[in-house]
């Protein structure tokens, strides 16, 4: 089925759902690391530790319920999982890299890896210039 306006709406007025479709190792390991993603993102531009797990945590609640909720109700798995292990798996991150530990395994793309967004002490912009 593709997506309605009424399952888009049910999102949004009922609880989430449990669980989801995806397979355990999707929902407890690359989640948690796309969790990660965002967090190293954010602190990687001098956010705090709490305005980067607040990104986080907005990352998971936008892709959840704007996204992903066009295919299927959100997931309290993935709400639950993925925001606060990302938090912790990326803060560990952000400090490997900050001490020069395994930095090819730590972030592997380095800044390559974030040419659509630009993250400032102000709030973040989209696109490839932060200037308007």
């Amino acid at each position: 089925d593709g997506p309605t306006l009424r399952g888009f709406v049910q999102g949004w007025t009922h609880r989430p759902q449990p669980h989801d479709v995806d397979i355990t190792f999707v929902n407890y390991v690359l989640h948690p690391l796309a969790g990660s993603e965002t967090h190293l993102l954010a602190r990687s531009h001098g956010w705090t530790f709490g305005e980067a797990f607040l990104f986080d945590a907005s990352s998971s609640f936008l892709w959840e319920y704007v996204f992903e909720n066009l295919f299927e109700r959100p997931s309290r798995t993935d709400l639950l999982v993925t925001a606060p292990f990302g938090c912790l798996i990326g803060e560990l991150r952000y400090w490997m890299r900050e001490e020069g530990i395994l930095p090819w395994l730590v972030d592997p793309l380095g800044s390559h890896g974030e040419p659509f967004v630009e993250l400032t002490p102000e709030g973040f912009l989209f696109g490839l210039e932060g200037r308007f």
